[in-house]
Formats: C-alpha cells, sequence, structure tokens
C-alpha cells in the first residue's frame, strides 16, 4: 500500500498543485517582508551602536528560540485539537499582540535641533 502511495506521488508532475503568481504576488511578499531585516539591523544600529553586531546575535538566537517554542506549541495544539484548534489559538493570540500593541506603543516626541 505504501509503495503505491509513494509511486502515484512521484508519478505526479510537480507543478499539480502549484499555483502560478500571476497576479503579482512575488513582489508583494519581497515588500512585505523585505523590509524587516533592514529595518532591525538599522533599529539596533540606532539604538546600541557599539555593540551592534553582539546585539544582532541575541536578536537572531531570539528569533531562532521563539520559532523552536512556536513549533513545539503548535505541535502540542495540533495534537489536541487538531488543525482547528491550531487557527483558534493563533486567532486569539494574533488579536492579543495587536491589543498589547495598541495599548503599549506611544509616539516619540522628537525635539528639533537648535
Amino acid at each position: 500500500m505504501q509503495i503505491r502511495l509513494i509511486r502515484r506521488t512521484l508519478d505526479r508532475p510537480a507543478t499539480c498543485c502549484v499555483k502560478p503568481l500571476d497576479r503579482g504576488e512575488t513582489p508583494l511578499c519581497g515588500l512585505a517582508f523585505g523590509a524587516v531585516p533592514v529595518s532591525w539591523s538599522t533599529w539596533l544600529a540606532r539604538t546600541v551602536p557599539d555593540q551592534a553586531e553582539s546585539a544582532g546575535g541575541l536578536l537572531v538566537a531570539a528569533i531562532q528560540f521563539a520559532i523552536a517554542i512556536g513549533a513545539a506549541g503548535g505541535g502540542l495544539i495540533f495534537d489536541v485539537g487538531g488543525a482547528q484548534g491550531v487557527f483558534s489559538v493563533s486567532s486569539v493570540v494574533l488579536v492579543l499582540a495587536a491589543v498589547m500593541i495598541f495599548i503599549r506603543v506611544r509616539p516619540q516626541v522628537v525635539a528639533a535641533p537648535a
């Protein structure tokens, strides 16, 4: 049975499940996510100019840790509640994050140079 499934999967053309990107999704994705590393690097260089390389390393480690925790948590949620549970919990986390950002982010007042 497994050999038939593997053979059937391998016999299919690779493009059967791939939607062609004909409406400009690729440039939109590049614009949306391409600026993230540049923004992080700029923020780090302005925040701690004398320790920018160390701060960059810590930021990368924190991102990797967050990915690992998210993967483990998502796997546990999937085991308990299936795909519906993962989408439900992720939507709750998204709403909580948006509320926290809305409450805590305040515009900075920059004094004009004299």
